[in-house]
């Protein structure tokens, strides 16, 4: 045993160093394997926009499309990744699937790789890499956000974590050696060039990824004290100045050349009314707590059951993460440069999205807080790990980090929790597998179903949106090309109209309704779906 004890000193760093590549393996693993598998279950219209944005742009060979309806006009992000995988798998589900995971390990190694950069071990970083991977895992809606999709949220999350990597990379180079001058210059070109690419996705990802580090950078000097003319300050001056400005020229270059326009940004980029920002605020413990995978409608779960062990350790948690930040700054003295700086970056990232929560309307949405998350944990493992030394601040970091990691291991048994098999037996499979087994391959639905369509089914079906209401049947331009709607394009000749029975009623309550009587061929009744099919386009009006 004392022979034991002993070779585990003198190996102490190899030993946590492997301990902590397996459970960073172990949980982007686990993160991988949902994300190309079981998440197909609970794939829905919104997870297609970045490869239905990829498309817009291969089919008219430019990057903004102006027959397309944009969501969301995100060009740089998970746009990129699919249109470069997309002419060797097609516009599938396969496409999604290779996507996402290449984002999300860009993501995670990223994270791993600042905090590398930030004066961290390397077991220290291997294991938040991983305990980050398994705390995104918390909840349905985050497991959406990072895993199943890129939004805005997400993409501001490696902008974040990028921009500090750089800026670090930056500063670790010494220019009084001359051949450390070539790398500084490549650092800073390949700076400028990312900026602008962010500030290309639009003013919100400025907003959201550039403002919080230049916040972190200016404050920091500040923070320092130093003299002005201290030649420490040319970086963060320099640093500050190429991105803000270069992520603006990207917002003009996409709004004025290409005119771009894309209405869920706009639609949530407004104030609210003034009466309702005290009611937004009240909104935001409820919100936290659901990312984390509580869900308040919990009155018959046994208050000193299992469940309720688990339900205790996401609040404690979701406080961690929440406080330690906050805690932080009295004890700023105690932090190392770099900790500071990926802390007022969380900071600003706070600022930016609170301000849009309580006094716009990002309030409207729990997942809108999502990066508060992604940054706040980074922090708050930063925090810890550099307040080890004092014995007092030591010990109340373990305890925190104890149920952060008590989360990610109940995460993991919500993990095992999900199946693949089964849960594919809801409408949308119904949907798909109908069409398919009656030789339907061109047809339309309602927005929530006909992207699912055609994306789970590899686009050997293609279902295009339309809108339901007391008008009829309406070509609807969300997420939509205008082309689509004055198609001829059934390989079969037959074409479909999907419609639940909450849409065909509405449907009869239209004069619309009485055209389709008179020309539908064929009806499919399931369980939730009625089926007309038309032996002609039943939108082409001409």
């Amino acid at each position: 045993m004392p022979a034991i004890i002993e070779f585990c000193k003198k190996h102490k760093e190899i030993i946590l160093t492997v301990f902590a590549a397996v459970f960073m393996l172990f949980s982007v693993s686990i993160v991988i394997f949902y994300t190309t598998g079981p998440s197909i279950a609970f794939f829905h219209s919104d997870c297609a926009d970045s490869l239905y944005w990829a498309s817009a742009s291969r089919d008219s060979k430019s990057l903004f499309n102006k027959d397309f309806g944009y969501a969301a006009f995100l060009p740089f992000g998970g746009t990129t990744i699919m249109y470069l995988l997309e002419p060797f798998f097609g516009q599938g589900i396969t496409t999604h699937r290779v996507g996402m995971a290449v984002f999300v390990l860009i993501m995670l190694f990223a994270v791993f790789f600042l905090l590398l950069q930030s004066d961290k071990s390397k077991p220290f970083s291997l294991f938040s890499t991983g305990l980050l991977a398994l705390t995104l895992f918390s909840s349905s809606k985050m497991r959406e956000i990072f895993f199943e999709h890129t939004i805005y949220y997400s993409i501001s999350c490696v902008g974040i974590t990028i921009l500090l990597l750089l800026y670090f990379k930056l500063g670790d180079i010494d220019l009084s050696i001359k051949k450390h001058r070539i790398k500084a210059a490549v650092a800073a070109s390949f700076t400028a060039l990312y900026s602008f690419l962010l500030g290309m996705d639009g003013f919100q990802i400025v907003a959201s990824a550039v403002f919080p580090v230049i916040f972190a950078v200016i404050f920091n000097v500040i923070r320092e004290n130093k003299p002005l003319k201290d030649k420490s300050n040319i970086l963060p001056a320099a640093f500050s100045a190429v991105t803000g400005i270069l992520s603006l020229l990207g917002v003009f270059v996409v709004k004025y050349a290409f005119k771009a326009f894309s209405g869920y940004a706009s639609a949530y980029s407004t104030y609210s009314n003034t009466s309702d920002w005290v009611n937004n605020a009240r909104k935001l413990p409820e919100h936290w707590f659901y990312l984390f995978g509580i869900d308040f409608e919990i009155r018959h779960i046994d208050l000193f059951g299992v469940d309720s062990i688990k339900i205790g350790i996401r609040i404690v948690a979701s406080l961690v993460i929440a406080l330690v930040p906050v805690v932080a700054l009295f004890f700023i003295k105690k932090l190392k440069q770099r900790t500071c700086l990926i802390l007022f970056s969380h900071f600003g990232t706070a600022a930016v999205i609170l301000f849009g929560y309580i006094m716009g309307t990002l309030s409207s949405a729990a997942w809108r807080l999502s990066p508060l998350i992604f940054t706040g944990l980074i922090s708050t493992l930063c925090v810890i790990n550099d307040l080890r030394l004092s014995i007092t601040l030591k010990r109340l970091g373990a305890i925190s980090l104890a149920f952060v990691i008590a989360l990610g291991i109940v995460n993991i048994g919500t993990f095992n929790q999900i199946k693949n098999y089964g849960i594919t037996e809801n409408s949308k499979f119904e949907l798909l597998n109908e069409l398919s087994n009656n030789n339907l391959d061109f047809g339309y639905a309602t927005f929530w179903s006909s992207q699912t369509v055609t994306v789970l089914s590899d686009a050997k079906i293609r279902c295009v949106n339309v809108n339901i209401n007391e008008n009829g049947v309406e070509a609807c331009p969300y997420q939509s090309d205008k082309r689509w709607f004055n198609e001829n394009a059934s390989k079969t000749g037959k074409y479909f109209l999907a419609l639940t029975k909450n849409e065909v009623d509405t449907l009869k309550e239209s004069e619309e309704y009485s055209r389709i009587f008179r020309n539908y061929v064929d009806i499919i009744f399931t369980p939730n779906w009625q089926i007309f099919i038309f032996d002609s386009n039943f939108f082409v009006r001409n």
